[in-house]
């Protein structure tokens, strides 16, 4: 990561935590599961965008807060709803 958020062609266990959050909320959002290899490549950038878009955030394809937050409110509400 680096001051920005997580961005693309970013590698590593923050990509890699990102993209397990991502895949919680996959069904929701209407994209594909990602493999979780860490790596911020074009599969986990249009699940960022499809996300940012469908929570009316700007669509820069980073990871900051706001994109951030909303996932994670998101991951939060799906578990909330599955009884976890």
């Amino acid at each position: 990561t680096n001051q920005k958020g997580i961005i693309e062609n970013a590698k590593g266990g923050d990509v890699r935590f990102f993209q397990s959050l991502l895949n919680i909320i996959a069904c929701k959002f209407g994209y594909s599961r990602l493999v979780e290899d860490g790596v911020f490549g074009d599969a986990t950038l249009w699940a960022v965008s499809v996300v940012q878009h469908k929570k009316r955030l700007v669509v820069d394809g980073e990871v900051g807060p706001m994109t951030l937050g909303a996932v994670v409110a998101e991951v939060g509400a799906v578990t909330k709803a599955k009884g976890r």
